[in-house]
């Protein structure tokens, strides 16, 4: 068994954590192409701003985040049960959510 230098074992830490950065990037960027990339209520198409939001949350099994390590084809499958909001949208209607609840 080799034993690592400090140096070694940060450098191979930085090297997977870069590489689990860019599967990361790789699929959000996949993801938002796939549902359409702009906010379904408003049209804004600024990446930054754009979340997923699952249309009936009985129907949801997973963050979509936790899901950019798995395979693009249960993503895949996340994603059709979602629309893009951006964060503006995404706050509305859950606050509507929230009132129907309350009321």
């Amino acid at each position: 068994m080799k034993i690592y230098s400090r140096k070694e074992k940060e450098q191979f830490v930085s090297k997977t954590a870069e590489r689990r950065f860019n599967r990361q990037m790789k699929y959000r960027i996949r993801a938002l192409t796939y549902l359409g990339g702009k906010c379904f209520a408003c049209g804004t198409t600024k990446v930054s701003r754009l979340t997923f939001h699952h249309i009936n949350p009985l129907e949801k099994e997973y963050e979509i985040s936790n899901l950019y390590k798995s395979s693009w084809g249960r993503l895949q499958s996340e994603l059709d049960k979602c629309v893009l909001l951006c964060r503006t949208c995404h706050e509305k209607e859950h606050g509507k959510r929230l009132s129907s609840i309350i009321l």
